[in-house]
């Protein structure tokens, strides 16, 4: 395969992150050896960070604006997240007395990054750090001439992280940093030219991200009580995660080949489509139920966690048609002015 083909494949990707996403976050551990495949889905967060490095890079590329690239990014993005904060935000106001500068928090995407309770999700706040650096990544992607470049700067990045260990609202997302700019790097190859991956590259990655899954086990049971405090969830992913899309893409081809993996694919792009519906959705529904079906702990417990996934696809598609209709209101009002 190509570059070009390789990240052809992203929605695909990203499809998969959230399905593994959203069975990580199940407050039911599933038995082995599913627990094991399920203890390990916070890491499809690497993989959209991994897609939106590529999709970052292509989008600034085309025009170096760092506002013009923000204002897309808002545009895109902020819609869908203001009309289910305020949801939200709304419902913990009535349900649990969130305080009003906590409700400012969430709406400007910064509650978890000051360190304190009362927010949404972490994810968000990274987002937006990621976004307003992407300018400089993009810089630096474009000033690379070898591989051992990009080898040598995402080290730069793993010795920037070491300052944030034990910073527990920032470490989750410094060492994310990594892998965002090997998507972009990965962005920029690809429209050089019609570069093929070799065998070669396919199995150093390949033994490289097992040796990285290796040590991550070895941390999880000798200092399983230090891997947030180090990062030691995260950095085995910073090869893990890319090396997984790529097997994906390889896969993908190869479905594309049959009628029933053209409808595989169809289904994982659809999912791919609504990943942020999707994300924002199952957590807080995830939040809400898990207490309460946990501590009663029923004799069909896994089949009403798998049924909590109905609300979350109906949620996620209330959520989509709610944007939607807000956008149409705001450009009616627009054009009226």
């Amino acid at each position: 395969m190509t570059l070009k083909e390789v990240i052809k494949y992203r929605k695909i990707w990203m499809g998969f992150a959230i399905l593994w996403v959203i069975f990580f976050h199940f407050g039911y551990k599933l038995p082995d050896p599913l627990s094991a495949i399920q203890s390990s889905g916070y890491s499809g967060v690497d993989i959209f960070f991994f897609a939106s490095g590529i999709g970052c890079y292509l989008s600034y590329s085309r025009d170096k604006n760092a506002a013009a690239f923000i204002k897309r990014r808002f545009i895109r993005i902020m819609p869908t997240y203001l009309v289910f904060i305020v949801i939200w935000c709304t419902y913990k106001v009535i349900a649990d007395g969130m305080d009003f500068t906590t409700v400012l928090g969430n709406i400007f995407c910064v509650q978890d990054l000051t360190g304190k309770v009362g927010g949404f999700n972490w994810y968000f706040g990274a987002m937006w750090i990621f976004y307003l650096l992407t300018p400089y990544f993009v810089a630096v992607v474009d000033k690379i001439k070898k591989p051992v470049g990009c080898v040598l700067f995402c080290l730069l990045l793993v010795l920037f992280s070491f300052p944030f260990w034990n910073v527990h609202a920032l470490i989750i997302i410094v060492t994310r940093l990594p892998v965002y700019f090997l998507g972009m790097y990965l962005a920029r190859r690809s429209q050089e030219s019609d570069e093929k991956i070799s065998l070669k590259f396919i199995l150093i990655a390949t033994v490289l991200s097992i040796i990285s899954m290796a040590a991550f086990f070895v941390c999880y049971f000798k200092l399983h009580d230090e891997l947030w405090n180090y990062g030691l969830w995260w950095y085995p992913f910073i090869i893990t995660a890319p090396t997984i899309c790529f097997y994906l893409s390889f896969i993908s081809k190869q479905l594309e080949k049959k009628p029933v993996g053209k409808n595989i694919l169809k289904a994982f792009s659809f999912v791919g489509s609504y990943t942020f519906e999707l994300f924002l959705v199952h957590v807080f529904v995830f939040k809400e139920v898990s207490s309460t079906i946990m501590e009663k702990q029923p004799n069909h417990v896994i089949a009403i966690w798998f049924a909590t996934l109905i609300p979350v696809a109906i949620g996620a598609a209330i959520l989509h048609q709610l944007t939607k209709g807000v956008e149409k209101l705001i450009e009616r009002v627009a054009k009226c002015k």
